[in-house]
């Protein structure tokens, strides 16, 4: 079995006041967000090979058109690459990226939209899958 655990935050989280830092032994595992009262901010560790994290939009935060999921890497020189398929199309994310969000602002989060990150010890490769257009936007700088 995979390690799991809900996020439920009590709090806005943000990237200077994350709701969850994970821990570098925390590879692995799969993580639930509850966005359905606050936003989540996640920030992930330094990458190393092999590291590997999910992030699952939960019941409760079946769309949720005010509160958003924040993902950003330990720092602004480490970054993300790949591509998020969102109700538009595929949506890039671009090398110079360092925050992703699940925008409900552009377009309400839905039960079940998910992004996943490995890493090859340098930087962090994304996929991830997003039912409306316009939900997923990237930054590149923290």
């Amino acid at each position: 079995l995979m390690r799991v655990e809900t996020i439920t935050p009590s709090a806005d989280g943000t990237v200077a006041a994350p709701t969850k830092t994970i821990a570098d032994a925390e590879t692995g595992e799969v993580y639930f967000a509850d966005i359905s009262s606050n936003t989540v901010a996640v920030i992930l560790p330094a990458p190393r090979a092999g590291m590997y994290f999910k992030f699952i939009m939960a019941t409760a935060s079946d769309n949720e058109d005010t509160k958003d999921f924040i993902l950003a890497t330990s720092a602004d020189s480490v970054d993300f690459g790949g591509a998020i398929n969102d109700g538009g199309g595929l949506v890039e994310v671009t090398s110079a990226t360092s925050k992703i969000t699940l925008d409900s602002s552009d377009g309400a989060v839905t039960v079940g939209d998910w992004i996943e990150v490995v890493s090859d010890g340098t930087d962090w490769y994304v996929s991830g899958q997003v039912l409306n257009n316009s939900a997923v936007t990237i930054a590149d700088a923290r």
